[in-house]
């Protein structure tokens, strides 16, 4: 929801904001599940944060960094949701897109103004770098239609109207019953996300620089596992090195007034911690889904739903007078909701991080 959200804040003074960088190539398809159940037709084109964080936190288990039940490897890291980047031919400096932010009055123009105008603002969904930084300044921008991606989500400070970096496409699967053969099988569909050459997902992280290893051993065995949902069918892989690990330094307001945007998913640990939300530009997206496991013994955890908590999206823009924190919850179902037959299975708890970055 968008509430009423002062003007533009422009501030006289710049900053530097360093992150760790992750770059992730994808081999193959990806489907990210949205909260629906049995709905695989519809994916969400957007890689969130608390996604990429169990999912690492699942690998350290693994490779035994973390121990069961306990939180303290997600302590160790702020990440923000995962966004497109694109190599450009004949160079080596990757484009990284940031979400757009949530306020209504973005100081951004059309080169050949037209009717449409308000229609072609409201589907950029991302701006590079340069216009990003430039957009938080409050800054005004003007863009002309090559720079913007034949979809026109992407806007970008170069010419990349030949651009898409990702698309969709749906498959035909078959479902079938194992445990009723007097049932049919029955064609489904999953919607997936294919990358350009050259193309792929980034995300920022916060961390002690004695932490980087361990993230770098958890993105190694990540990319192998694969991400999202049918990672057995080869879903979700991508490629990962070193050479994927980078720093990112951003140009932000160095006194920012008490106006934060989101660039990861955000769980408030307090009212406070939300700020007034008459003064924000937000919105809310609901996360839960089944619980997942690596562990073969688990396999009856899949099919119990984990509880669900409501989530600040990217690109929130907050009035906070201190820097919104976040929190880790735990989405373990309570066991008097659960029936019979699932109450029998050791449950563990299930974490999400909702840590703001």
């Amino acid at each position: 929801m968008n509430a009423g959200c002062p003007q533009n804040f422009k501030p006289k003074h710049m900053a530097q904001k360093s992150y760790y960088i992750a770059r992730l190539r994808f081999l193959s398809g990806l489907h990210l599940a949205l909260d629906r159940d049995g709905n695989y037709d519809v994916c969400d084109e957007r890689l969130r944060s608390d996604t990429l964080m169990s999912a690492l936190y699942a690998c350290a288990l693994e490779l035994e960094l973390a121990k069961p039940g306990e939180q303290t490897f997600m302590d160790r890291y702020r990440l923000s949701s995962a966004f497109p980047f694109y190599l450009p031919d004949g160079t080596d400096e990757p484009v990284y897109f940031f979400p757009r932010p949530l306020e209504p009055n973005l100081p951004i123009a059309f080169e050949n103004p037209g009717s449409d105008d308000r229609k072609g603002k409201a589907r950029i969904a991302y701006f590079d770098k340069s216009l990003f930084e430039q957009i938080i300044a409050g800054k005004q921008v003007v863009l002309s239609n090559s720079h913007l991606s034949k979809n026109m989500r992407l806007a970008a400070s170069q010419p990349i109207n030949a651009l898409e970096i990702f698309d969709n496409a749906s498959f035909q699967h078959v479902a079938s019953n194992e445990w009723d053969l007097t049932k049919e099988p029955e064609p489904f569909y999953v919607d997936k996300l294919f990358f350009e050459e050259n193309c792929g997902l980034f995300f920022l992280i916060e961390c002690a620089q004695e932490d980087v290893k361990d993230m770098q051993a958890c993105l190694r065995l990540l990319a192998d596992n694969g991400i999202g949902t049918d990672r057995s069918s080869g879903n979700g892989a991508f490629e990962w090195t070193n050479e994927d690990w980078d720093t990112l330094r951003l140009e932000v307001p160095d006194k920012p007034a008490g106006r934060w945007m989101t660039l990861s998913l955000f769980i408030p640990k307090t009212e406070k911690d939300m700020g007034d939300l008459g003064q924000a530009a937000y919105e809310l997206t609901k996360r839960g889904g089944y619980i997942s496991s690596s562990s073969d013994e688990d396999y009856a955890l899949l099919t119990i739903r984990k509880k669900s908590v409501y989530a600040f999206e990217e690109g929130s823009m907050l009035h906070c007078e201190d820097t919104p924190e976040g929190q880790i919850v735990d989405l373990q179902p309570n066991e008097s909701l659960l029936n019979k037959n699932e109450q029998k299975t050791a449950l563990h708890p299930v974490y999400r991080s909702g840590r703001a970055l």
